[in-house]
This record gives C-alpha cells, sequence and structure tokens, in this order.
C-alpha cells in the first residue's frame, strides 16, 4: 500500500528549540557585528522547524506544527497526534520529541536553577531517581519518534503493531514555574481523568513510567502521586527513564524497543513502602 502523503503529517516537539543556533547567532553579533549572523538563524531557531524540515524532507502535508511543554513536551505531542487521527484529519502521523541542550548556555542555565547533580567526581552514579542521597539530573540528549495510526490504516498496509495507544489526559499543576505540586495533585487527576476515559481501574495497571528526574522536591511528588492513584504497590513495576526536557519521547521508545522488560535508567520498587520518615527508601541500578 503506498502512503498517502497528503493524509500524513508531523508533529515533532521540543522545549527549547533551536537554542544551539539562537547561542551561535547572540555570539555571532556580539563579536562581529549583525553582518555575520547568518540568514538560517531565525528559521532555525524556530522551535517547529524540527517538524517542518521533516515534513519537506518526506513529504508529508497535513498538520505539522510543534509542541512545547517541557518534561510533557512529546506526550502532549502523542495526545494530539491521536486526536488528529480520531478527527480524520489525518491517517498517520509522525510523532515524538527531540531536544539537544548540553551547550554552555544550556548547562549554565540549569546549574542557575540548581537542578543538575555536583556529582561531577562520580558521574556513573550521579543519576540516582528515588535514591535518598539524590541532588539532581544528569543532562542527555535524544530524539523517539513514533509512526501513530489509525489500527484501519495500518491494517490495509500489513505493518507491525508494537503497540497501542489507548487513552490521555492533559491538564496542569497551576502552582510553580518548576517545582511540582509537594502533593501530587496535578499529576494524579490528570491519570485519574486518562484512566476514566479509558474505562481502566487503578488496579490494573501494572506498569508506571515515572518522570523522576533526581531531584529532591520532584521524586517525592511522584511518589505522592502514586500514593493518591493506586490503593497499592503490589505487583506494580515503576521505571524511571528520562533525559532532557522532551523526556516522555525517549521513555516510550525505550520501552517499546526493550518490551518492558529492563530498566533503562532506574529500578523499580513493587509491593513495598516507597516513602517513610521523609526520606525515599530503597536500592538503584544504573543504565551502564
Amino acid at each position: 500500500m503506498q502512503i498517502d502523503k497528503e493524509r500524513a503529517g508531523v508533529l515533532i516537539g521540543t522545549r527549547m528549540g533551536g537554542v544551539t543556533m539562537f547561542s551561535e547567532g547572540v555570539r555571532a553579533l556580539i563579536e562581529n557585528g549583525p553582518r555575520k549572523i547568518t540568514p538560517f538563524f531565525i528559521p532555525y531557531a524556530i522551535t517547529n522547524m524540527g517538524s517542518a524540515l521533516l515534513a519537506i524532507a518526506i513529504g508529508f502535508m497535513r498538520p505539522n506544527y510543534s509542541i512545547s511543554t517541557p518534561c510533557a513536551t512529546s506526550n502532549y505531542c502523542f495526545y494530539a497526534t491521536t486526536n488528529h487521527i480520531r478527527r480524520g484529519e489525518a491517517d498517520m502521523m509522525i510523532a515524538g520529541g527531540t531536544e539537544a541542550t548540553i551547550i554552555p548556555i544550556g548547562l549554565g542555565g540549569f546549574v542557575a536553577c540548581r537542578a543538575l547533580s555536583q556529582r561531577n567526581d562520580d558521574p556513573k552514579t550521579a543519576s540516582r531517581p528515588w535514591d535518598k542521597d539524590r541532588d539532581g539530573f544528569v543532562m542527555g540528549e535524544d530524539a523517539g519518534i513514533l509512526m501513530m495510526e489509525s489500527l484501519e490504516h495500518v491494517m490495509k498496509r500489513s505493518a507491525p503493531i508494537l503497540t497501542e495507544y489507548f487513552r490521555g489526559a492533559v491538564n496542569s499543576d497551576a502552582y510553580h514555574m518548576t517545582d511540582p505540586r509537594s502533593d501530587g495533585l496535578g499529576v494524579s487527576s490528570c491519570i485519574k481523568s486518562c484512566l476514566e476515559d479509558a474505562g481502566v481501574s487503578a488496579e490494573e495497571v501494572n506498569y508506571i513510567n515515572a518522570h523522576a528526574t533526581s531531584t529532591l522536591v520532584g521524586d517525592l511528588a511522584k511518589v505522592n502521586v502514586v500514593k493518591k492513584v493506586s490503593k497499592s504497590m503490589d505487583g506494580i513495576k515503576m521505571n524511571s527513564t528520562k533525559n532532557p526536557e522532551p523526556a516522555v519521547e525517549f521513555d516510550i521508545v525505550a520501552n517499546l524497543k526493550q518490551q518492558r522488560e529492563i530498566n533503562v535508567g532506574g529500578d523499580y520498587w513493587a509491593g513495598s513502602s516507597m516513602y517513610a520518615g521523609g526520606e525515599l527508601r530503597g536500592s538503584h541500578s544504573y543504565c551502564e
């Protein structure tokens, strides 16, 4: 079956967009004046250019834009893509996220936020989600993409089906620029909305992929989320894959690739109390 490019779209998200191009443009301006700024400065600094360039390269002509919602970026992309397909606005779409921010201004910004681990002497064990001695995350760069399409369309072209996107939900903490609500209310209400829409009970969930960034407040909030949503952790695998800001796209692609049978980053807890006396307890494993 030949793909109808007029019925296919692209939705690639990113948190910081062309931050490298922007940084280089500012340096060129300061050091050599405006005439030395590349004419590609504005186009490549725009957040939606990742989706645009991919669509140009492959000729997909349906919905094409980018979403930027920090660590939830790719989840928003998958959610929006699913809605486009369900409304009949596209038969298939490339969806996901990408980020490349390991440059001086990117690192400096996160250092200023005090979000990065300071274990420079021990980088292999610096990223330690859920651990009581966690002190921040370790930056990375990644891209993860899914081809999403309706069941009818994928069956027509006899393509292998890796997984099904069941239901999703979006909301906001309405709380703070960077810190999550300590009680986990925003995330837990989002999860509950998703489960209600899908007609799935919390007891049916057997896997949780948490965006635990090894920060003091962030990981604690995720624990409180699980406590609000699930009455028991018995039989639930809890993972903690993460990377820079579009975060979720790497999580999902990595988990699909590994069939959710190994940990891609952190250990999981099942059937135990994860929080006691203000500290997260348990050992941790590392991705070598």
